[in-house]
């Protein structure tokens, strides 16, 4: 509503355009899309919001428009380069309802799913194959899709909406001899037994951390409030390597120290995907937990019920993709600790979902 306003002004300050849209119905609208939770009323919701984004849009194509037509030949100020963000800012954020909006008509009503979280609120698709169909297969005759943390293909192929397909398996080439996974089952950090582990996990941590003090590595601990309980009770030798962030402008700088310098911890949740940490950037890591999608997400338990394997193939997925985090090619290595005792339960309930190659690194240890 901030940057709306901030839009609002600029048109009246300079007469650009008209808007039609009202700043009262806007404020309206999204107060009524928190409080509402009948689908098809959420759906009409949604429908007004993106026709009122659309006013602004329009407006900020005007002043685009009039910016242009006042600084031809000179160069734009920074106040206008601001001014002209923001309505870059708008036209995406109605472009994502527009497009939201789109694939629910075609995906129907049920797969509309409002997910409240805490001030946040999230709409999600809980069936991907029209975004997959209208987006990718529909795009391509042939296609081609490779990965290693594909899983159960049955799940894989079901997720991406892929309706006509063969599967292939080519072994890895990479040597893990130097890379076991070696594995705590005596511990588990399930919610019943959390409060009871979490001292012998902080004192397992410290023994890794020290057993690895002139080694680089990073602890995928879960959530926050994990990882200021062990940060807590780390050793004062240990906490001085340990980084830990709350949110995502505090993991940002985080990861930039920990990029820059060595033998340094990187440690919270959110790690599992989308870091390239080769060679001596990291050479262990630690699963403080079982990385299990939070049941109290709406998207979660609603995907549960509708695609019936899925909360474990993600789970799977995760491990996988988190382990990968410390070996980015067939000459790197780095030793992963397991210290939560519920990859038992996965491993009985899924273990299709796991290669040859992850099972065969797994050492057990009866700590």
């Amino acid at each position: 509503m901030e940057k709306l306003e901030k839009i609002r002004g600029i048109l009246i300050k300079y007469n650009i355009g008209k808007l039609k849209s009202s700043s009262a119905r806007v404020r309206t609208v999204i107060s009524n899309l928190y409080k509402q939770d009948d689908s098809g009323k959420l759906a009409a919701l949604l429908k007004e919001f993106e026709m009122q984004l659309s006013e602004f849009t329009r407006s900020g194509e005007s002043m685009k428009d009039y910016v242009s037509s006042l600084y031809k030949k000179t160069e734009v100020p920074k106040e206008w380069r601001f001014n002209l963000g923001l309505a870059d800012w708008v036209k995406d954020m109605h472009c994502k309802f527009e497009d939201y909006n789109h694939i629910i008509t075609n995906a129907g009503l049920d797969s509309m799913i409002k997910n409240l979280q805490g001030e946040q609120l999230i709409f999600n698709c809980l069936d991907e194959s029209y975004m997959m169909d209208r987006h990718f297969h529909s795009q391509a005759g042939f296609k081609l899709l490779m990965t290693a943390t594909m899983g159960d293909p049955s799940i894989f192929l079901k997720t991406v909406g892929a309706t006509d397909a063969r599967y292939f398996r080519m072994d890895s080439h990479f040597d893990y001899t130097e890379s076991p996974i070696y594995y705590y089952p005596k511990r588990r950090m399930s919610l019943a037994h959390k409060d009871k582990t979490l001292p012998w996990m902080a004192n397992k941590i410290n023994d890794i951390l020290s057993d690895h003090s002139d080694f680089s590595g990073i602890i995928h601990s879960g959530s926050y409030d994990i990882s200021s309980k062990i940060y807590e009770s780390l050793s004062d030798e240990n906490r001085k390597r340990v980084l830990v962030y709350q949110g995502t402008q505090e993991k940002e700088t985080a990861l930039a120290r920990f990029l820059a310098e060595d033998n340094l911890i990187l440690m919270g949740p959110s790690i599992l995907e989308g870091l390239d940490l080769s060679a001596e950037k990291s050479r262990f890591q630690i699963f403080v937990k079982v990385p299990f999608p939070s049941l109290g997400d709406k998207f979660v338990s609603a995907k549960i019920d509708y695609q019936p394997g899925w909360y474990d193939w993600k789970t799977s997925s995760s491990i996988l993709q988190g382990i990968g985090r410390s070996i980015r090619n067939d000459k790197d290595w780095a030793i992963t600790y397991f210290l939560d005792g519920c990859l038992s339960d996965l491993f009985r309930r899924s273990r299709k979902n796991f290669p040859p190659e992850f099972q065969k690194r797994i050492v057990i240890l009866n700590d």
